[in-house]
């Protein structure tokens, strides 16, 4: 967390989500106990949670950084090989232009232009549209 306060290379606050199912699985390990086993071990754990593919990746991407910093600050000698999952065909004809329209009608104006803007960019409602600000 420190690195991604200092640097800015990503939202703390999502990155704190991140790390907290790795903090769950990790714990108490020492850097030199976390090898391709022990990570294997949280893609199984995470899986039987229901995580998606996608969600582990960015975990795995979370933890892999984490490991190189460790290693940099000299902390830890080598980073382990951390493979990563194949992620989801993506989703097709979910929500089609038309039922959006209809659907666009019958919602209040206020939420009319936060659901518009999700559906345009494909962005998630509560973690994405609705943390906009204006400045």
């Amino acid at each position: 967390m420190a690195y991604y306060r200092a640097y800015g290379s990503r939202d703390p606050r999502e990155a704190g989500l991140r790390l907290k199912h790795l903090d769950r699985h990790f714990h108490g390990q020492k850097r030199l106990d976390i090898d391709s086993a022990v990570i294997t071990a949280y893609v199984v754990r995470r899986k039987a949670q229901g995580a998606a593919n996608g969600t582990i990746n960015i975990e795995l991407a979370t933890l892999r950084k984490a490991l190189k910093v460790a290693q940099e600050h000299g902390k830890l000698g080598k980073v382990p090989a951390i493979k990563m999952l194949k992620p989801a065909a993506p989703r097709e004809g979910f929500f089609e232009r038309a039922q959006f329209e209809a659907v666009c009608r019958a919602l209040p104006d206020a939420l009319r232009v936060v659901v518009r803007i999700g559906y345009l960019y494909g962005w998630r409602l509560k973690s994405e549209v609705l943390t906009l600000t204006r400045r």
